[in-house]
């Protein structure tokens, strides 16, 4: 199931809703608080009508919406905290072989002299690259797309080496 990219706004009683959202968030939320209302963007393999759901039997008051350049719009006058909520899904049109070389050509520069964290990795990852060649490429771009889903931010060094596992494979 694809990840889709939601943004929740609160109102009134916020105390646990970041709890709430972390246990439906598949990707690392993004928060901007002010009094009375939390404004949140996160990815969710759930639909909006489960989301819906789960909120209501919180109790809260809550507009949620999937944020899709297709089917919504979205803009904040302060830079920083559209940045800060949509920025990640910038890119969304980038090819597929675009994206992974981007993020490969991020993972190198930033692992190229970690050694230590290598092999620790290497030693976390449970698939090989052989194991990776077995599989089709259909399984692998779905390892890939749940990683770029994460956002590069977001990923962990078990994703970047596995990354560089794929990219070897082509």
């Amino acid at each position: 199931m694809k990840l889709k990219n939601y943004c929740i706004l609160v109102l009134t009683e916020l105390d646990g809703v970041k709890k709430e959202i972390l246990k439906i968030a598949e990707s690392k939320p993004r928060y901007v608080d002010a009094t009375g209302m939390l404004m949140c963007t996160f990815a969710s393999q759930m639909s909006a009508k489960e989301l819906e759901n789960f909120f209501n039997t919180k109790g809260r008051s809550f507009f949620i919406f999937e944020v899709d350049k297709d089917v919504s719009g979205y803009n904040l006058h302060e830079d920083r905290l559209h940045k800060h909520l949509f920025g990640y899904l910038v890119g969304d049109d980038i090819p597929f072989d675009e994206k992974l070389n981007m993020i490969v050509n991020h993972v190198s520069a930033s692992t190229v002299n970690d050694v230590s964290k290598k092999t620790s990795v290497s030693k976390k990852n449970k698939f090989t690259l052989e194991t990776l060649k077995k599989m089709h490429k259909a399984e692998r771009e779905k390892i890939v797309n749940n990683i770029i889903d994460k956002g590069v931010e977001n990923m962990t060094d078990s994703d970047k080496a596995l990354l560089k596992k794929i990219s070897e494979i082509g």
